[in-house]
């Protein structure tokens, strides 16, 4: 960041931009390029302030009020006690700038369902203002095939109740949910199962 010249920093913080949080996630997703099948590992959270606070300062030397910042971890409640301390760090920043972050990120809908009130309290206050949760697919025949089987509900329950847990959470604390699809999966079912699965929910 110290090499931008200011009209290009200044440019650089109107716009979204990304924070390196972590990398990993224990999701085996076939379709997902990203880095998959092993826990989520979060950078030095102390560096991470560092780079925040720096961001802030910057940006308020420009007189922006706001910085709108999309985190890297690919599934955000993976590991709450990390997420926690990362949150902290955030709320410290905030009351001693006086400055305001709105963030967004990723989450598989089992991460959400399983996280506490608590947690996700402390994110919204901490500045997370929505969360693109991966539905991907409408059918337990999808997500078996496409290796998404943390989507899958209980024996016996509705086939989405996960999904909709998860945005039905995120909503009643104030988060907006993005519900994320990938459609043309390869599976055994017809494709078109799943699709009018998909239309059926959102009726």
């Amino acid at each position: 960041w110290e090499t931008f010249d200011e009209e290009k920093m200044r440019a650089y913080l109107t716009h979204s931009l990304s924070l390196y949080v972590s990398q990993g996630c224990e999701g085996t997703c076939n379709f997902c390029q990203a880095d998959k099948d092993r826990p989520e590992a979060y950078r030095n959270l102390d560096v991470a302030a560092i780079d925040l606070r720096w961001l802030a300062e910057k940006a308020q030397g420009f007189g922006i009020g706001h910085l709108e910042i999309y985190f890297s971890n690919l599934d955000l409640f993976q590991k709450p006690v990390e997420l926690e301390a990362f949150l902290d760090r955030i709320l410290e920043i905030r009351e001693e700038l006086q400055f305001d972050f709105r963030f967004t990120a990723l989450a598989q809908v089992c991460s959400v369902v399983a996280a506490s009130d608590a947690l996700l309290s402390k994110a919204k206050r901490a500045g997370l203002i929505s969360v693109g949760v991966g539905v991907d697919g409408a059918t337990p025949a999808a997500w078996r095939s496409t290796g998404k089987v943390q989507n899958l509900s209980a024996e016996g329950e509705n086939p989405a109740k996960l999904c909709e847990d998860s945005v039905r959470k995120l909503y009643e604390h104030g988060i907006t949910p993005e519900i994320l699809m990938v459609f043309g999966h390869v599976v055994k079912t017809k494709g078109k199962e799943d699709l009018e699965a998909s239309k059926a929910d959102l009726k």
